[in-house]
């Protein structure tokens, strides 16, 4: 039987004001024509994987909201936007003729241990080393951020940037407090859990065997993500990285 095709692509937060993630990339000037013309590189190149939806990191119980923004976007009625959600998804969803775009997330952390405030206040030697992964991996995307956005993308789809991200994850699945296992209650009641239901939404709004899946997320999210899917074998997989790599053609 045939089975529909996915690509997940890794991002960073374009606009980093609109998240609260624990440790975030620099801004890049978004707006400067030099990476207006780098997006428009990257548009071009996932356009050639032609994608029947896209798929983006916004909360699935505002899909209406996301269509109307997205409407009004076609219309040419919204102000340009600095997140990912616009530069890459409604610009990508528009010159493909998309009439639709799709909300994928949950995000629900209520009744969740704050774990990165435990982690600021916590010495243990787990602690201090997911600290240190942090700061680490902070100024290597920064340094990666003044590449170009084709670049940037291109390394946050390796393979060894996703497992190593992963691999954060799973050391801050062994702090406690005081006994209480704080850190693995985190990873797997809410990481985990919340990756699940973002898979679940991919399955279901993929309804078709011709289709074709785009997902764009934050590049954290690749790991799991990859993993459910090869595991659900529901999909042919693709990666991104043989687009981003691609030179762009001409007629395109």
């Amino acid at each position: 039987m045939k089975k529909p095709t996915i690509m997940l692509l890794g991002t960073n937060h374009f606009d980093t004001s609109m998240v609260s993630d624990y440790k975030v990339t620099e801004e890049m000037d978004i707006f400067s024509e030099t990476k207006q013309n780098e997006i428009q590189e990257v548009l071009e190149k996932l356009s050639a994987f032609a994608p029947t939806k896209i798929i983006l990191e916004y909360p699935s119980k505002a899909q209406k909201e996301l269509s109307k923004t997205y409407e009004s976007y076609r219309n040419g009625e919204l102000q340009p936007q600095k997140n990912e959600i616009y530069q890459l998804g409604y610009k990508l969803a528009d010159m493909l003729g998309h009439d639709a775009i799709y909300a994928g997330d949950f995000n629900e952390e209520e009744g969740i241990p704050d774990i990165f405030s435990f982690i600021d206040g916590d010495s243990s030697d787990i602690a201090e080393k997911i600290k240190d992964f942090f700061d680490k991996w902070l100024k290597e995307a920064n340094q990666k951020l003044s590449s170009t956005v084709c670049d940037s993308l291109t390394f946050m789809n390796e393979p060894a940037y996703v497992k190593s991200m992963h691999q954060m994850y799973i050391d801050m699945s062994l702090l406690e407090d005081n006994g209480e296992p704080i850190g693995a209650k985190w990873v797997m009641n809410y990481w985990y859990y919340r990756n699940m239901l973002i898979y679940k939404k991919i399955a279901e709004l993929t309804t078709d065997q011709d289709d074709r899946i785009l997902v764009i997320y934050g590049a954290g999210h690749l790991y799991l993500l990859q993993q459910f899917c090869k595991e659900g074998d529901r999909f042919i997989i693709e990666n991104p990285t043989t687009y981003l790599t691609r030179a762009v053609t001409a007629n395109r």
